[in-house]
């Protein structure tokens, strides 16, 4: 009994010596090599671009320094016109004189006027922090304890073993 099809050479496995083979296998050791590199360049990059990204959003939200310079300017301009007024006030009142703003801004002169910004600051309430044992006990109960996951303490836990078990 002999198979036709295995005597053949054709069909037989090709003989690879051991340094051509050890070849191909380091030559596919190398290609895997630079694939992972490429692909950690580039996760790098898209991460670098990520946090680019992230920098230039954060810089946009926050107000630019000549825009506060600004602002303590005007507040300090304002304080000192009010001085003024309070002292001319005090003067017009003798005389009986009152002057709405709309006025005051028409006696500033053109140049004054261009200068005079309202700056508007709105305080907001800030939430006091609550002591760090109060926040690690809540994070507790609501992590450990909460509505959705039944959980107990070891204690109660071994009682109502224990409980069961005098039952039996």
């Amino acid at each position: 009994m002999s198979f036709s099809g295995l005597d053949s050479d054709d069909e037989a496995p090709e003989d690879v010596s051991f340094s051509t083979g050890r070849e191909s296998a380091l030559h596919d050791l190398e290609i895997a090599k630079i694939e992972r590199k490429k692909g950690n360049k580039e996760v790098k990059e898209w991460r670098r671009k990520r946090d680019e990204l992230y920098k230039k959003q954060k810089e946009s939200k926050l107000l630019s320094l000549d825009i506060l310079m600004k602002a303590d300017e005007e507040l300090k301009r304002k304080r000192s016109f009010e001085e003024k007024q309070e002292i001319s006030d005090e003067d017009n009142a003798s005389s009986g004189d009152n002057d709405s703003e709309d006025e005051k801004l028409n006696d500033m002169s053109a140049e004054q006027q261009d200068a005079y910004q309202k700056v508007m600051v709105a305080v907001i309430d800030v939430k006091e922090p609550r002591p760090l044992m109060q926040s690690a006990l809540d994070f507790k109960k609501t992590n450990l304890y909460g509505k959705r996951i039944k959980r107990m303490d070891v204690s109660d836990w071994r009682a109502i073993r224990l409980k069961s078990r005098n039952r039996k």
